[in-house]
């Protein structure tokens, strides 16, 4: 068997009205008065190399429960950046609890890519997808080695490829990372968000419909490069 990658054990998931109006009311209309339906209570083992799908109705909480698995979500008496609280410390990683991990190097081992478009524009230290990238290489020290050899040195041996690499497979033109994230169509903002996390070799990827507003064809070489990714 494969080694076991990520665990996750009874992790909760909380959901409000919001979430259900979608997908429960026929008519579209959102009704407050609907008593916010129970929370959800997951768990599953990820070996190496797998990959698990996650099904479900419009607002059922898969894109919850995934911001939960990458700790994008929190309850009101936890801190973004610290240790997990003990009563949600239901992961690990390679065999590491997620409460001895900090969310930055947990998130930066465990990314999730939304189908929402990145928008960065008011900052300009990550206004593109090439500036973004740098940033959150700047985070990891050990990443800040790699990029010594990474193809923007032009080295040899590489240690992963770059984004404008990856995105280069699935007709996305280099010169779309040094563009605001603003001017990209949506299709673009999402092949450069995907590209971004993949080129940072996460232990697991999170994928949230990163491919929603690419077409068919696009989204099929996509979607067959992150399957084989890793």
């Amino acid at each position: 068997m494969k080694p076991l990658k990520l665990q996750v054990r009874n992790v909760i998931v909380h959901r409000d009205n919001s979430d259900i109006a979608a997908g429960n009311n026929d008519d579209g209309h959102v009704d407050s008065s609907q008593t916010p339906p129970p929370p959800l209570s997951v768990s599953f083992d990820l070996h190496s190399g797998e990959i698990i799908g996650i099904k479900g109705k419009t607002g059922v909480g898969k894109t919850r429960l995934l911001r939960r698995l990458a700790r994008l979500d929190y309850d009101r008496e936890e801190n973004s950046d610290c240790l997990l609280s003990p009563s949600n410390n239901m992961m690990s990683l390679n065999g590491i609890n997620c409460s001895e991990m900090y969310a930055p190097k947990w998130r930066r081992d465990i990314c999730l890519v939304s189908q929402d478009r990145m928008n960065f524009s008011i900052d300009s230290n990550i206004s593109t997808p090439r500036k973004f990238h740098q940033y959150l290489l700047s985070l990891d020290t050990q990443q800040q080695e790699k990029l010594k050899h990474s193809q923007y040195q032009e080295e040899e041996h590489q240690l992963f490829s770059s984004p404008e690499q990856i995105a280069s497979q699935w007709n996305l033109p280099s010169d779309a990372f040094d563009k605001s994230w603003s001017t990209l169509s949506g299709g673009e903002a999402q092949r450069a968000s995907l590209a971004i996390a993949m080129s940072l070799q996460p232990q697991v990827l999170l994928l949230d419909e990163p491919t929603s507003a690419c077409d068919e064809e696009t989204t099929i070489i996509c979607l067959n490069s992150s399957f084989s990714w890793g």
